[in-house]
C-alpha cells in the first residue's frame, strides 16, 4: 500500500507550473497558516485576492489552480490540514525532490 502523502508529493513534483514558479517562503508560510486554521474554501478566497496583487499574482494562481486541488484529493490532508500546511510551506523543497 502506498503512502497517500508521497502520492501527493509526486503529483506536485510532476506539475510543470509548480516546477517553474518560484515561491516566496513568507507567502507560502502565510498560505499554509490560512489552510490549517481556516480550511480549503477560505484559502481559495485568500488566493483569489492575492491573484489581484502584482507581487503574488503568479504564485497565487499556481497554488490555486495546481496545488490546492491536489491537496484536496487526499483524505488524510482533508482530515488533518496541518499536513497540507507543511506541504505548502515546504513547496520549494518538495518540488526539488525529483532532481537527484
Amino acid at each position: 500500500m502506498s503512502d497517500p502523502i508521497e502520492d501527493v508529493l509526486e503529483q506536485l513534483r510532476a506539475k510543470p507550473r509548480v516546477q517553474r514558479e518560484h515561491f516566496a517562503s513568507n507567502f507560502l508560510h502565510t498560505v499554509g497558516e490560512v489552510l490549517e486554521r481556516e480550511g480549503f474554501a477560505t484559502t481559495r478566497l485568500f488566493l483569489m485576492d492575492k491573484r489581484e496583487q502584482a507581487a503574488t499574482r503568479y504564485q497565487a494562481r499556481v497554488l490555486l489552480e495546481e496545488v490546492l486541488p491536489v491537496l484536496e484529493t487526499c483524505e488524510r490532508i482533508r482530515q488533518n490540514r496541518a499536513i497540507g500546511r507543511l506541504i505548502i510551506k515546504s513547496l520549494e523543497t518538495v518540488k526539488g525532490g525529483n532532481r537527484r
